[in-house]
């Protein structure tokens, strides 16, 4: 687990910096996302990976598995690790991912939550102690961030930013509002029970799409992005209800379930390498199912592996003594 841990944490240090490079260097490879209090185009960084959100979930993936580390681990190696995982939440932040800053937000206040309420019958007295005052710090710390979000989505264009993707009248919403509901209308009852079968969203949401508009060499940035947005259902509920129907729904629910309750056991054994994975595996999974309701994360190959990964190496941690 020692080796696993240096070699994620070296990758995601390289990836992050290759992510910097990028954002100062090659603008014109990233992504653009229109801002609409500033009415500007700004570059969003994905590093080595093919969107930002894919990199957005890689980062809250090591972001979650330091502040693990960070609970657990020895006071010497607190302050790398948390400046490691301030840059973490930086880079997060350029993103431009509205799910991702929304999923880390959330991941992070379930962690305080199940740390601050949970027991630790096999911990002596004087660690017991200590214990307290690091649950009371940690209380601290929630409240602080919880009040910092606040007056960044209140007083920032990121306020803005986020409402904008709730808003039904802003332009890309009222276009996927639209696909969804041609998308829905199309659902018959048996449909609704079991789907239409794995892969059918796609061909069904290209019946009103431009298919000449694939070509970005020779189409145009908008019909492209129209296209791409009459084509993609970003949200993995809604996808998975298409293709599995409510049994498709049911068995997702059922898996998120099992992970949240191998993340909750390992966390209970005495074991540090167990402790950290099930911190980890509870903001994860926290962050991973916000995810889903803005992009289809079962397809992304990248945020597909980080789920399973994830909870093969909580499983193998959950039963160690």
């Amino acid at each position: 687990m020692n080796v696993r841990l240096t070699v994620f944490l070296t990758t995601l240090i390289i990836v992050m910096a290759l992510g910097v490079f990028q954002f100062i260097y090659l603008p014109d490879s990233t992504v653009l996302r229109f801002d609409p209090v500033r009415q500007t185009w700004i570059p969003r960084i994905a590093s080595t990976f093919a969107h930002p959100t894919v990199f957005a979930e890689y980062l809250i993936t090591g972001a979650m598995l330091i502040i693990g580390v960070i609970i657990s681990t020895r006071p010497w190696r607190i302050a790398s690790l948390s400046l490691l995982l301030l840059a973490t939440t930086l880079l997060i932040y350029f993103t431009y991912t509205r799910g991702a800053w929304i999923g880390f937000a959330v991941g992070i206040l379930a962690i305080g939550i199940m740390y601050a309420t949970s027991k630790q019958p096999h911990l002596t007295q004087p660690l017991l102690h200590k214990e307290r005052r690091r649950i009371l710090l940690w209380s601290i710390i929630i409240l602080t961030g919880s009040i910092f979000f606040f007056v960044i989505f209140r007083f920032t264009p990121v306020g803005t930013f986020i409402r904008s993707g709730f808003d039904p009248l802003y332009a890309s919403n009222a276009d996927r509002i639209v696909f969804i509901v041609q998308l829905i209308s199309q659902t018959s009852n048996s449909d609704a029970v079991i789907g239409k079968g794995l892969g059918n969203t796609i061909s069904k949401t290209r019946e009103g799409g431009n298919a000449n508009a694939f070509d970005i060499a020779s189409g145009e940035s908008r019909t492209i992005q129209l296209s791409k947005d009459q084509t993609l259902v970003d949200n993995q509920y809604l996808k998975t209800f298409i293709e599995m129907g409510v049994v498709g729904i049911v068995l997702m629910f059922w898996l998120f379930w099992r992970f949240f309750l191998v993340s909750k056991s390992a966390y209970a054994q005495h074991t540090i390498h167990s402790r950290v994975l099930g911190i980890f595996g509870i903001g994860f999974l926290v962050a991973f199912i916000i995810q889903a309701l803005f992009v289809d994360i079962w397809d992304i190959y990248p945020t597909n592996a980080l789920f399973w990964i994830s909870a093969a190496l909580i499983m193998s941690c959950r039963n160690e003594n």
